[in-house]
């Protein structure tokens, strides 16, 4: 059982002895990818995981705050806008569907396995 709690998300009235505990949010399942929500009060650390137990927490717990409105539009920026480059140098940079034919020169590396080895000598 984890000894520091995490995050507070909110407040909730225990159902079992009536004082107020705090909401807290943690990572449930494989990767994290669903949240689970428990209290803490004088009962001790109650975690339904089940969904009926997650809906009464949603149904029940006063959250910290209210989240921010989102602004509409992106502030606009005062970064310059990037320089586009030459089209000399562009010629340089790596295209796809372009390959270089390998040299017909160069021998094939040797097969270092140990049948090969047994095999060879």
């Amino acid at each position: 059982m984890a000894v520091q709690n995490r995050p507070q998300i909110g407040w909730l009235t225990c159902p079992m002895c009536n004082t107020r505990g705090t909401v807290h949010a943690c990572a449930v399942g494989r990767g994290g990818r669903a949240e689970a929500k428990y209290w803490r009060c004088e009962c001790g650390t109650i975690q339904p995981w089940k969904p009926g137990g997650q809906r009464f927490i949603e149904a029940n717990f006063e959250p910290l705050e209210k989240p921010a409105e989102k602004p509409t539009a992106p502030p606009p920026s005062t970064e310059p806008e990037p320089v586009a480059k030459p089209q000399a140098e562009a010629a340089d940079e790596y295209t796809p569907g372009e390959q270089t034919p390998p040299p017909e020169n160069r021998p094939k590396p040797q097969k270092r396995g140990l049948l090969h080895t047994l095999f060879v000598e």
